[in-house]
């Protein structure tokens, strides 16, 4: 079975539930991936999950990110940016959490969600309704057609969706620069590994490295910024070039 991300021959790594997972034998790709893929979504997830992020020791990630997040801006636009000036997306939004926070900063934070009752909650959290869309990416909702964002905010979401291309075709049609934060396949353990769930096997279908991702961005034109490894996770941020004349005096 061929790679999902540069069509080489995959290995057989090991089975878990009812799924194979193979990885991509080319030395610049690396990537793992599954040789089925479920008929659940992310729109399965009970209200539970949603709220969960509410819960201390998730806040505390939230405001973790939104410090890398405040990095990563650093990078693609320059450290002088007005945050009022700037659009954010984040694509798998949830309940709001991250945007509640982005939007007390004062960035002009959208979100876009595949769960409704998800966004009923973000809304309850004081998120400006008409900044919400239902959509199961990467199709983009009407509310959202033209529009391109300053960052589009990523997190554990492009492990769920099995048509790599598809998704980074419409990543490079919808983003100036990119935040990324999913798991590292280099990081891989076998089916004990924390990032295959054994009440969901199969819910995560490609697992990304580095490599693979910069594969990506050459095809998409995108270049990266910095990455780095986080535990099972990585870090990426991408930017196209030469997108912002207006902070640089260009």
């Amino acid at each position: 079975m061929e790679c999902p991300i540069c069509e080489s021959e995959g290995k057989f790594l090991f089975r878990a539930g009812q799924y194979d997972y193979l990885k991509c034998q080319r030395a610049t790709c690396g990537a793992i991936w599954i040789s089925l893929y479920p008929d659940h979504t992310l729109g399965d997830y009970d209200k539970d999950y949603h709220t969960s992020y509410d819960k201390p020791e998730m806040i505390k990630e939230t405001l973790r990110q939104v410090g890398y997040i405040k990095k990563a801006l650093s990078e693609v636009i320059l450290p002088t940016y007005s945050p009022s000036i700037v659009e954010l997306l984040e694509v798998g939004c949830s309940g709001g959490n991250l945007l509640t926070y982005l939007q007390a900063i004062g960035y002009k934070a959208w979100g876009m969600d595949l769960s409704e009752e998800a966004l009923e909650i973000a809304k309850v959290k004081g998120i400006i309704p008409e900044q919400l869309s239902y959509g199961i990416y990467p199709q983009m909702p009407k509310s959202l057609d033209g529009k391109i964002f300053d960052l589009v905010i990523m997190i554990h979401l492009l492990e769920h969706i099995p048509n790599v291309h598809s998704a980074w075709r419409t990543l490079s049609q919808i983003a100036k620069s990119f935040y990324l934060y999913m798991p590292n396949a280099n990081a891989e353990k076998g089916k004990d590994w924390v990032h295959i769930n054994p009440k969901r096997p199969g819910e995560h279908c490609v697992f990304y490295t580095i490599p693979s991702i910069l594969h990506l961005c050459n095809k998409y034109g995108f270049k990266i910024t910095s990455c780095r490894e986080i535990g099972d996770d990585l870090l990426v941020v991408g930017t196209k070039e030469n997108v912002y004349p207006e902070y640089m005096g260009g």
